[in-house]
């Protein structure tokens, strides 16, 4: 396993993973270290390797200028360790177009769990990709952002910030 933290127009934002796919992201952080710190919170013996997933840099760096990106559903994540309900709704997660948003409920019905709103809200708090699997397209059905996880960089602002960025780059 290996990992990159790069600067993107938000902040530092890291990557981890190996040849068979994307085990973990972390959101923009103010400086590196920050970044990395949530990047590998539990996760011992990676090596940085500033070469990991170069397109996906690419990306993620054009994303945060406010370019459209649609992150390919063909990028492997590693996701395998997760339970089938977490699997099943980040995969629907990942369907959310680009500048949309959807319920905790709605997603939990694309999701063929429809009576699972609130453990939507779990798996999403707990979702170890956020913006490859877009977690901070999904709200509150009253249409308020939600939490969008106290303890990653950037919190529910951030999650304002991409949306609106996406909004206005549609």
């Amino acid at each position: 396993m290996r990992y990159v933290i790069f600067q993107t127009q938000f902040g530092f934002f890291g990557i981890s993973g190996n040849e068979n796919g994307v085990l973990r992201t972390s959101l923009p952080a103010a400086d590196p270290e920050t970044a990395k710190k949530h990047l590998l919170a539990g996760l011992t013996g990676l090596k940085s390797d500033p070469k990991l997933f170069p397109d996906l840099q690419k990306q993620v760096k054009l994303y945060f200028s406010g370019t459209y990106v649609e992150f390919d559903d063909k990028i492997p994540l590693l996701i395998d360790h997760l339970s089938k309900f977490s699997r099943d709704i980040l995969r629907a997660c990942m369907k959310i177009p680009y500048g949309s948003t959807v319920s905790y409920g709605k997603l939990a019905k694309m999701a063929n769990h429809p009576n699972a709103a609130r453990a939507v809200g779990n798996a999403m708090a707990k979702n170890p990709i956020p913006l490859i699997i877009p977690c901070h397209r999904v709200i509150k059905s009253n249409g308020s952002t939600g939490g969008f996880q106290q303890n990653r960089p950037g919190g529910p602002d951030l999650k304002i910030k991409m949306l609106k960025l996406e909004k206005d780059a549609k």
